[in-house]
């Protein structure tokens, strides 16, 4: 039978291999230890934060570049093509999946929807970012 350390030391050897978010604390464990692997835990998400600030940078700074166009008095078709372009909306694609309901239907529908979807996604870098 192992003991509570040996288990400990385990879980500490498969957080460290985790490569996402998507750990689960095991059943039974002491409260000492519940306390201790949650501390890690924390840590952990943490330092997956730190790792991923460039591409959060990144991401906020296309999504200004996005607002200030989307905000501009240029027509809703010039909007749509300088940021439904690579530069912008394609790279920000790139850093992070983007998920939204396209309406298909006018230019000012459809990058309506885009952005407030990507206004959704800033908001909750920028709540990351806090970490720091």
């Amino acid at each position: 039978m192992r003991t509570d350390t040996e288990r400990y030391h385990e879980l500490l050897g498969a957080l460290a291999l985790a490569t996402d978010l998507s750990f689960e604390y095991p059943e039974g464990l002491p409260d000492d230890l519940h306390s201790l692997v949650r501390k890690v835990w924390g840590l952990r998400e943490r330092v997956q934060v730190v790792g991923m600030q460039p591409k959060i940078r990144e991401y906020l700074a296309l999504f200004k570049e996005a607002e200030v166009i989307y905000n501009s008095d240029a027509s809703w078709e010039t909007k749509f093509k300088l940021i439904f372009s690579d530069e912008i909306s394609v790279r920000m694609g790139e850093l992070f999946r983007q998920n939204y309901y396209d309406p298909d239907t006018i230019y000012e529908e459809d990058l309506s929807a885009w952005f407030r979807a990507q206004e959704e996604q800033a908001a909750e870098f920028a709540l990351l970012w806090e970490l720091e």
